[in-house]
């Protein structure tokens, strides 16, 4: 029931939008008989109905234009072409007077592709105001509605039924002399019979009932159905009476069948008027708005429904906006004129014309008609301005206002039209502009375009497009223009403003960047990417291959010289790829370290030229200590009905195959590359790696470590200084003393080595010791000031053989001291920066004794 509800209420709405609408509509048969049309129809054509109208030129025999040359050119572009939009012919109304209407039309196809018939609508264009239907029309029409209503409307009084229209009679299956005789109850089924007398009773005497309930009916052959009454109080013949409009329920499948075919005449036929048509709740918020505003506004219907139409008026106008249509929600006003904004924000004049939508004497919101006032209101800008000579408004607007001949020769300008085109005053730009070799617009295509559209249509809103100025720089403009023309439609000129949009452009320029690229890279980005990937999935591309990418070690020039760095890498890897491609190649970062490149018409054999060509600048492009290199995989589509995106994942398979396979041997070269980097910009030497080695061994012997310990101490002396690869080469070899700022760069290295060293498997195992390596015993080191044995042992040992290895070899910014001295400083240090017990260790080491005979077993676990 509550479909029934829905689908009546949406009938409704587009009935009321089609008896309503200001431009006629029609159906017509392929040898021009009239099947219907509706008021406007009949207005237009001074005809007092549309039922007279179908009556009198039901069958016009193809003279339904004035030209029966025009009636067959009609006819044929319907057969031909399935559709006409905006024929104009001459018609001859029902007084004889010849007028002239536009109409647009669409053919209706059977299943076979015949035509069954065409549907339309048409617009009087000469301008003759049409008449108006007086007392007696309108009451013939609301007979002939009640006559042949779908409905069944009837007047119940004294128990009986006194009026009753056919439909009423179907329903029932009694006449209305029957029906006047037996008393209403007895139709009503017993089950809902006292329900319903009941309610009637109450309605008559005033109480609040509801006017709209379901019941069950017995009609004349015993068939028992189900009706939906809407019902209220009237006056008839000087006494209370019923009026009920029923509707049976039974039917409701054909009925709704029967609602869709209206709902798409109602949209055919909405969708052929010129005009905007919409639909408002009581909240001012689009309910329905017809296609034509995609046309008026560039926006899609979908777009702005369920929005407040307030949401698309100028915010200034926005209180004179609502107080209108409040006024017209009220019945208090019909129409006003306002501006609203399309979406490139250009505001466009309109014409409102509406009244209240209302429901159970409610009113729900507002049906109406949008009509575009731009060439209205620019002519009368126009015309005010000359009649009250605005002289002040138009030399200082702030937009280019002008005349001009329909070949760009300025016949008026003001000063701001002179400025934006670059001329030093509106004088200067009439006489001097378009003079030879001076062109105009960047592209001259587009003054042809402008031409033709200024001749056939006449007036121009928001064109844009790119000129040169006076000093040959490019600019862009956004111009509206109205032609003015002669009693034979020539264009005599025309005249119009213009803005300078360049900024707006370059706005729009980079959004679009923005959208399409990369903005790191400069490369595509994933998105046009995908898109692009399916717009080129065609045979007539084929062969096609596609490139997979990975940037071996980002993370690892980001852990060790930050993220600016891991940037410029990838830049470079992106300018790498464009490079080894050619101009048809689509190259894309797809996010991160990945990379891909479409190649239409490409065969495997070229594109595995193009990965080894990749490979090959990678390589010279390498310079320490980084390494570019990549990941790379390559797939080719040769079979049309092979899905792309299956391609695709064969590709990214394949890079993926590649980096396992080379990533060890990426990882040991990096490695390799960074120990030499540091050997170059420190003090760091292959000698003082080796003899840190030899003494952390022997330490880590007289502790009995295991192997494993041991290789840690091992890699641990040839990468604890590793960070210091990302501090600036001249604080490390800085031989004055250091400021407290390049202290603090320093003392960062710990943490720098700590993330390379995560980076890359191999070097996992000693991470902690790289990060602890100048932790003090005492708590007072650096980075976590970490005390005795929360520091690692591997770091306790390096710390200690280090700071002796230093001491007794120097540095240029430090004297070497003697190994007595030195010893004495180790001694000095043990216990507040060294680990005691391994201190002792390294001085049995460097005495000559056999440093395991200094340990027992209960002194291990001490170090330990």
């Amino acid at each position: 029931m509550n479909s029934g509800k829905t689908n009546g209420a949406y009938e409704d709405h587009f009935r009321l939008l089609y008896e309503n609408a200001p431009q006629g509509a029609y159906l017509l048969t392929a040898d021009w008989k009239l099947l219907a049309v509706n008021p406007a129809m009949a207005r237009i054509l001074g005809y007092e109905s549309p039922a007279e109208l179908v009556a009198c030129i039901g069958d016009s025999n193809g003279q339904y234009f004035s030209s029966a040359g025009l009636s067959a050119e009609f006819m044929e572009l319907i057969t031909g072409h399935g559709m006409v939009r905006d024929f104009e012919a001459p018609v001859c109304r029902k007084d004889g007077r010849t007028i002239r209407i536009s109409t647009s039309a669409r053919a209706i196809r059977g299943p076979k592709g015949e035509l069954l018939y065409v549907e339309g609508s048409a617009a009087e264009i000469t301008e003759v105001k049409p008449s108006e239907g007086t007392s007696r029309d309108l009451e013939n029409q609301y007979k002939l509605l009640i006559q042949n209503s779908n409905d069944a409307i009837y007047i119940t009084q004294d128990g009986v039924i006194k009026f009753a229209n056919p439909k009423t009679e179907e329903l029932f299956g009694y006449s209305s002399a029957e029906m006047a005789r037996i008393p209403f109850a007895h139709y009503i089924h017993p089950d809902d019979r006292k329900m319903v007398v009941e309610r009637n009773r109450r309605r008559l005497e005033g109480e609040p009932i509801p006017n709209t309930y379901p019941f069950r009916i017995i009609n004349r052959s015993g068939q028992e159905l189900c009706i939906e009454i809407n019902a209220v109080v009237i006056e008839w013949e000087k006494r209370p009476a019923t009026l009920a409009i029923a509707r049976n329920l039974s039917g409701e499948r054909k009925k709704e069948a029967d609602l869709q075919k209206n709902h798409s005449l109602y949209l055919a036929i909405l969708g052929n008027i010129n005009d905007i048509v919409l639909s408002l709740d009581e909240k001012g918020r689009l309910t329905y708005i017809n296609p034509v505003v995609e046309k008026k506004l560039s926006y899609r219907a979908e777009e702005m429904i369920g929005k407040p139409l307030s949401s698309f008026v100028h915010p200034d106008a926005e209180p004179d906006f609502q107080e209108n249509m409040k006024r017209c929600l009220s019945g208090m006003q019909k129409g006003f004129e306002f501006g609203l904004l399309d979406k490139k924000n250009q505001m466009v004049p309109m014409r409102f014309s509406g009244r209240p939508l209302t429901k159970d004497g409610q009113t729900i919101g507002l049906t109406g008609i949008l009509i575009d006032i731009t060439e209205q209101e620019l002519s009368e800008t126009l015309l005010k301005r000359a009649e009250r000579n605005y002289r002040s408004i138009f030399e200082n607007a702030l937009e280019g206002i002008f005349q001009s001949t329909i070949d760009g020769h300025f016949l008026v300008a003001n000063p701001a039209c002179a400025r934006i085109l670059g001329y030093s005053s509106p004088e200067e730009l009439i006489t001097r502009h378009l003079t030879p070799n001076q062109p105009f617009y960047v592209n001259p295509e587009i003054r042809k375009e402008f031409q033709t559209l200024l001749r056939d249509v006449g007036v121009i809103k928001g064109f844009e497009y790119e000129i040169y100025r006076k000093d040959g720089r490019k600019i862009w403009i956004s111009e509206n223009a109205l032609a003015i023309r002669d009693s034979g439609g020539n264009v005599l000129f025309y005249e119009g403003t213009i803005q300078d949009i360049t900024e707006k452009k370059l706005a729009e320029e980079k959004i679009r960047f923005l959208s399409f690229y990369d903005s790191l890279t400069g490369v595509y980005n994933r998105a046009f990417f995908e898109e692009n990937l399916r717009r080129m999935d065609s045979p007539r591309q084929l062969p096609i291959s596609i490139l997979m990418g990975d940037a071996n070690g980002l993370k690892l020039i980001n852990d060790a010289f930050g993220h600016q760095e891991g940037d410029r890498f990838l830049k470079e890897i992106a300018a790498i790829l464009k490079s080894c491609c050619r101009k048809e190649d689509m190259v894309a970062r797809l996010g991160g370290d990945e990379f891909a490149i479409l190649l239409p018409r490409t065969n495997h054999a070229v594109s595995m030229e193009i990965t080894e060509r990749i490979k090959k600048t990678c390589k010279e492009k390498s310079r320490a200590p980084f390494e570019v290199s990549m990941a790379l995989g390559v797939a080719t589509k040769d079979d049309p009905a092979k899905s792309i995106e299956v391609v695709l994942k064969e590709a990214e398979d394949r890079m993926y195959r590649n980096k396992l396979l080379e990533s060890k041997s990426f990882r040991t070269s990096i490695l390799s590359s960074l120990r030499q980097t540091l050997f170059e910009k420190s003090h760091e030497t292959e000698e003082h790696t080796r003899r840190l080695q030899r003494l952390a061994l022997q330490i880590g012997n007289a502790l009995k470590l295991p192997d494993s310990t041991l290789d840690e101490l091992t890699l641990l002396a040839n990468l604890h200084d590793i960070g210091k690869i990302a501090i600036p080469e001249e604080i490390i070899i800085k031989p004055d003393r250091l400021s407290s700022e390049e202290w603090d760069l320093i003392r960062k290295h710990p943490e720098i080595g700590y993330r390379i060293a995560n980076s890359s498997p191999e070097m996992v195992p000693v991470a902690e010791g790289i990060l602890s390596h100048h932790e003090w015993w005492n708590g007072t080191g650096y980075p976590r000031s970490l005390t005795g044995k929360e520091i690692p042992l591997v770091s306790r040992i390096i710390s200690v053989v280090d700071a002796y290895d230093v001491m007794i070899y120097g540095r240029p910014y430090k004297k070497a001291l003697s190994k007595q001295e030195a010893l004495e400083e180790i001694k000095r240090c043990a216990g507040t920066q060294f680990d005691p017990l391994i201190s002792k260790i390294l001085f049995r080491i460097l005495a000559g004794g056999k440093p395991g005979k200094t340990l027992n077993s209960r002194m291990i676990p001490d170090v330990l």
